[in-house]
């Protein structure tokens, strides 16, 4: 799993510790990345711990050079059986599907009450999907492969 952040205007950041939880509470460090502080900053890290795990969380907490800490937001990570991971399920205006087969899916997105608000075919990789024009709320999801559902949940528009 490739994890990639962004800052900007790092000021007195020492360093950054990649930390991972399989229940969202209990976390710990995997990796650590010194930072940049610079104007702009780009940071990835590859979780190599034990492949890719059925779920996982992810955060990144900021150490500052006098010791304070900051956490970023929790990431939820699951790929099912089949090889396909949505995240985050929380978010503002996108979120990421990634197609670990070899063959084409479609994504249906629904409203509460059942109304289709999109379909999109997904490759094989990763597909950022963009709803900033969708109302805030829960949206369904539904992927189907030729037409066979293979799965389906809820995503939060923040």
């Amino acid at each position: 799993m490739c994890l990639n952040w962004k800052t900007a205007n790092e000021q007195n950041v020492s360093h950054f510790e990649i930390e991972k939880s399989y229940d969202g509470r209990n976390f710990s460090s995997i990796g650590t990345k010194p930072a940049f502080n610079q104007a702009v900053n780009n940071y990835s890290f590859t979780d190599n711990t034990n492949g890719v795990d059925a779920k996982s969380y992810y955060r990144i907490r900021q150490v500052d050079a006098d010791g304070r800490v900051a956490y970023s937001n929790i990431l939820f990570i699951s790929f099912d059986e089949k090889g396909i991971s949505i995240y985050p399920t929380m978010f503002k205006d996108k979120f990421n599907l990634q197609n670990n087969q070899d063959k084409m899916l479609q994504l249906d997105l629904y409203t509460a009450d059942g109304k289709l608000l999109q379909t999109q075919s997904i490759r094989p990789g990763i597909k950022t999907i963009n709803v900033n024009t969708m109302q805030k709320g829960i949206i369904f999801y539904r992927i189907l492969q030729n037409g066979v559902l293979v799965q389906s949940g809820k995503l939060w528009k923040l």
